[in-house]
């Protein structure tokens, strides 16, 4: 008897979220899947997010609550990209100190 494949359709998969749900719930991998990691990626993914919107307060919580995870694997990226957001808040200081200045000399 030949056997029958099954598929899921995760095309739609936008978070991390959903594909925890996918592998613990779908794929019946409870035991494989460390929602330490789900909770890392969460914030890190969310942590972009606010990047990327500019929004860098919000950024840098959401990147320090993936590090109160502990989840060691996703450390070093979780760090990279709250260094990252530091640096823009400083250019944004930056900028922001530029012109001041330049209104200041054209005074």
């Amino acid at each position: 008897e030949e056997e029958q494949e099954v598929g899921i359709e995760i095309s739609n998969v936008d978070s991390v979220d959903k594909v925890f749900r996918i592998l613990t719930f779908h794929m019946n991998l409870k035991g494989y899947v460390d929602n330490t990691a789900r909770e890392c990626l969460n914030w890190k993914y969310k942590g972009n997010a606010h990047l990327e919107a500019g929004e860098i307060t919000e950024a840098l919580e959401a990147y320090d609550y993936a590090l109160a995870t502990m989840y060691k694997p996703q450390e070093g990226i979780v760090l990279l990209m709250r260094a990252t957001a530091y640096l823009r808040r400083a250019s944004q200081h930056q900028e922001t100190l530029r012109e001041l200045v330049s209104d200041f000399q054209n005074v």
